[in-house]
């Protein structure tokens, strides 16, 4: 089985915007395992975040099946 992470980004909106982490080729990152996909998870809450307008609060993250 394969996995996604998703990103949920939160705004100063009724309803918040989901979206899924994409690479370099506009095509979704697939993990082959969910450990693989849950270190990806830490590494990006590990770095500095800028929020994005209107954006009021870092993305949650959450792996997904493929």
């Amino acid at each position: 089985m394969k996995y996604h992470v998703k990103a949920t980004h939160t705004f100063y909106a009724p309803t918040p915007d989901l979206e899924r982490i994409l690479d370099d080729g506009f095509e979704p990152l697939e993990f082959d395992t969910e450990a693989a996909a849950q270190a990806q998870i830490e590494r990006m809450d590990a770095r500095e975040y800028q929020l994005g307008q209107n954006e009021c609060g870092r993305p949650e993250y959450t792996v997904i099946p493929a």
